[in-house]
């Protein structure tokens, strides 16, 4: 498992346990999260 990957759970976890359900990243990564939809903030500035 990269280290990437487990940055990214890390990310997902804390959000969860904070009850954060959606996040602007440019981190395409974070698509592979259900629990955590990951909305780009280039789309979200148009």
């Amino acid at each position: 498992m990269s280290l990437t990957i487990v940055s990214d759970a890390a990310i997902v976890a804390v959000c969860a346990e904070a009850g954060v359900t959606e996040i602007l990243t440019e981190d395409r990564d974070l698509s592979r999260f259900p629990s955590l939809k990951a909305r780009r903030l280039t789309a979200a500035r148009s």
